[in-house]
């Protein structure tokens, strides 16, 4: 059974929060966020409730500021790291956790030392490399991946750099998904371009 009924209210929650400023708020304002951090929490065993509750997740941060911080004091981070490593074989979960990657880590410098420094550098990278052939996962990768070294600073780009494996599977990521110049190829030669 695997936690079906509240698959359905995640993904209602995610296409609901997709592109809009305004039903996102009125979402959070609902009780939105406790329910999503409740979900992660109940059903870390269940990777359909993961992945639909890290996309609605992704989704309300996107831009926002306030929101990324909201989600991270109820325990977004935390969340997403045990996302992450019990879902390794679902790409599904993989991807949206990379997305939440990415959008807690847009132009902030405190959020992505907290990812840096939890490990989801090579997170990401394992999921690449686990996934390559998954266009979506490389795509949220190569942003993830971009974002952390182009907002975590100096010494996140030096550790990006001495790492090599974020290099390795953003190259073998460019490579094998040319066709998509807009997507992957787009965000794999910015991330390339902050690892140089």
């Amino acid at each position: 059974f695997c936690a079906f009924c509240p698959q359905w209210g995640l993904m209602a929650a995610g296409l609901l929060s997709n592109g809009s400023e305004h039903r996102s708020g009125r979402l959070l304002e609902l009780g939105v966020g406790e329910a999503l951090m409740a979900a992660l929490r109940r059903h870390s065993d269940c990777p359909g409730v993961q992945q639909w509750a890290l996309s609605a997740a992704g989704n309300l941060i996107c831009n926002n500021e306030g929101r990324a911080e909201e989600l991270m004091a109820q325990g977004l981070g935390e969340a997403l790291l045990t996302a992450f490593t019990l879902n390794p074989v679902h790409f599904g979960v993989q991807e949206q956790a990379m997305k939440v990657a990415g959008n807690l880590a847009y132009e902030n410098e405190v959020r992505t030392g907290f990812l840096v420094s939890s490990g989801v550098v090579d997170l990401v990278a394992g999921a690449m490399r686990r996934h390559l052939a998954r266009r979506g996962v490389q795509f949220r990768g190569c942003i993830a991946l971009y974002f952390m070294a182009k907002y975590g600073g100096p010494a996140t780009r030096q550790l990006l750099r001495d790492a090599k494996t974020p290099a390795t599977q953003v190259l073998a990521a460019r490579e094998l998904h040319a066709q998509d110049t807009n997507g992957v190829v787009y965000w794999a030669n910015y991330a390339l371009s902050q690892f140089a």
